[in-house]
């Protein structure tokens, strides 16, 4: 079958979902099917290439495996955390084969990508889209990612009109109520917007380290991050974005602002973490910590008018790529994420140096995957799309010209 066909088809058919170690989806066995074929051809052409992601990956399952036998973690559970980071290894390796650092693959996996959401949308809708939240956990993300990917066109090569067309898409979803989304958004349309100042074009292009330039982009993200969130207060506080959100914006602020409130995972992630700061807890760890920890919590920071989530059950709740790595593996687990994240910032350093009209939607992955390394749960789903993002990511950051394909 051509690459091509292969490409669209297996992110579409995501919502074809197998009860094994955990939930296994249709692709991911396909991908290992593909793995096993390629697997020659990943060590002799691509090792060199993929060489630090295994290493760290391999540490990241190394010391997942220890802390599961140091925890005594039952086999159900630590078997669903072996094969989350194994699969992650064997679906970065096989799209990066089928991929191929070429554009029109990429651009093809998207679309696979927006069908494959839409599908699962219709044939296993979660509880929230059930409950109403058609947008937030339904339409928002294909849509939004469709437009993004669609900004690659050689017919919207003019900047203001993608600078808009970011713009236009971060209010939308910030009325439907799709905060994340509607900030990265924001991010992309406002990262379009300086870097056409001459000062940030000459900064770029000077003499100075990548490493240097990579520490300025960090800095100017902790910005725009302050900016968003601002702009974010100013609109709900005024009711621009309805009257529920001026509830919600209410009942999550804090001492520690916003983000926090709505991701209170975070704070038992943190308290957990430093209660063992270097073996984690084992997969999908149980709560060693009192029920009311989390509530407590939260009324220590100033999140007085917030009820603490419940649907943990009697595991330790985690929210992120980065903090769940480290509850679950402990310090060495999250080296692969800090890793990505450099990648990242180098990306966007380097994207920004060249004129290109793919910026804007590499752009959109850039923020977006560092919206999920910090406030996204890597597991199901996500280990199969974050390879794709990676993917990218290391394409940007290879590629002596992004014009080249």
């Amino acid at each position: 079958m051509n690459h091509k066909i292969i490409l669209f088809l297996m992110p579409s058919l995501m919502f074809f979902k197998i009860k094994g170690i955990g939930v296994l989806y249709l692709p991911e066995l396909i991908s290992l099917f593909l793995f096993i074929q390629f697997f020659s051809k990943i060590i002799l052409l691509y090792k060199d290439q993929l060489k630090t992601f295994i290493l760290l990956i391999f540490l990241y399952l190394f010391v997942q495996v220890f802390s599961d036998l140091y925890r005594a973690t039952p086999s159900e559970d630590y078997l669903r955390g072996w094969s989350n980071i194994i699969f992650f290894l064997i679906h970065t390796s096989t799209l990066f084969v089928l991929l191929s650092n070429d554009k029109n693959n990429f651009f093809i996996f998207g679309l696979g990508y927006v069908l494959g959401i839409i599908l699962t949308t219709f044939y296993s809708p979660n509880i929230y889209f059930q409950g109403g939240s058609f947008w937030k956990f339904g339409y928002g993300t294909p849509i939004t990612f469709l437009i993004a990917l669609l900004t690659t066109s050689k017919f919207i090569q003019n900047n203001f009109i993608k600078i808009l067309i970011f713009l236009s898409l971060a209010i939308i979803n910030f009325y439907f109520g799709f905060r994340s989304l509607a900030g990265v958004c924001l991010f992309v349309s406002s990262i379009l917007f300086i870097v056409n100042f001459n000062s940030i074009h000459n900064f770029l292009n000077n003499k100075k380290s990548i490493q240097y330039k990579i520490v300025s982009s960090i800095l100017l993200i902790f910005i725009l991050t302050y900016l968003v969130n601002s702009s974010y207060a100013y609109l709900a506080i005024n009711e621009y974005l309805g009257v529920n959100e001026v509830a919600r914006y209410k009942s999550q602020i804090g001492s520690l602002g916003i983000l926090v409130g709505g991701r209170q995972e975070i704070l038992t992630s943190i308290y957990a973490i430093l209660n063992s700061l270097f073996i984690g807890y084992g997969s999908w760890a149980m709560n060693p910590f009192s029920d009311d920890l989390l509530q407590g919590l939260l009324l220590d920071f100033g999140y007085y008018n917030i009820q603490a989530f419940t649907y943990f059950d009697d595991r330790l709740p985690t929210h992120s790529h980065f903090f769940g790595a480290w509850v679950t593996a402990g310090i060495f687990g999250v080296f692969i994420w800090i890793w990505f994240l450099y990648n990242i910032f180098k990306a966007l350093v380097l994207n920004s140096m060249k004129k290109d009209n793919w910026n804007g939607f590499f752009y959109f992955i850039c923020i977006l995957m560092t919206w999920k390394i910090f406030f996204s749960t890597f597991a199901g789903e996500a280990r199969f799309y974050d390879a794709y993002y990676l993917c990218l990511i290391l394409f940007i950051v290879n590629k002596p010209s992004l014009n080249e394909k």
